[in-house]
């Protein structure tokens, strides 16, 4: 991939995190202030409050094209899914894990966009730690299938969708591999 399109994609990725921490500090400020009549948990204002901030510091970062820009998105977008889904299961309301699938596909997308190698090397990322949470995207697929299954059926069909996906993913990777050879 030459240089021109990862630096074009590192742009798109930068402000689609603005527009996502404009969104959450907009919705934060409407229900704070009772425009919007919304009931807010303690951990709904760390949500808000700590999501809007790492935002705008993932979007400083990737803007500027900084390795540590690469590094803090990786680190906070695989925290804050650990986190939204502990929260997720603690108050899980029908329907919720349809609503998030999506946003959780396209962080996968956007990890798996900076997990490229070409994009690796753009970031100047050699540090093997980093490299070896290549598995997190996958990971985010998976968790956002089991969420689609668990709210359209029932837990133990989410966790046979997730197994058969992952499986299936293996499989594929394999023979593609056994192919190359």
């Amino acid at each position: 991939m030459n240089q021109n399109k990862i630096k074009k994609w590192i742009r798109i990725i930068a402000v689609w995190s603005l527009f996502l921490s404009i969104c959450g500090a907009l919705l934060y400020g409407l229900s704070h202030f009772k425009v919007i009549e919304e009931q807010l948990k303690t951990s709904d204002h760390v949500d808000y409050i700590v999501g809007t901030i790492v935002g705008f510091i993932i979007f400083i970062g990737l803007w500027r094209q900084t390795s540590w820009g690469w590094k803090f998105t990786i680190i906070s977008t695989a925290l804050f899914w650990i986190y939204s889904i502990f929260n997720l299961f603690i108050e899980y309301e029908r329907l919720t894990g349809i609503v998030s699938a999506p946003f959780i596909i396209v962080d996968a997308l956007i990890l798996r966009f900076l997990f490229k190698t070409d994009v690796q090397h753009f970031f100047n990322i050699t540090t093997t730690f980093f490299i070896r949470l290549k598995w997190i995207p996958t990971a985010l697929f998976l968790l956002a299938a089991f969420l689609v299954a668990t709210d359209l059926f029932d837990g133990v069909v989410g966790i046979v969708t997730v197994l058969g996906i992952y499986l299936g993913i293996r499989i594929s990777k394999k023979a593609k591999k056994d192919l190359e050879v």
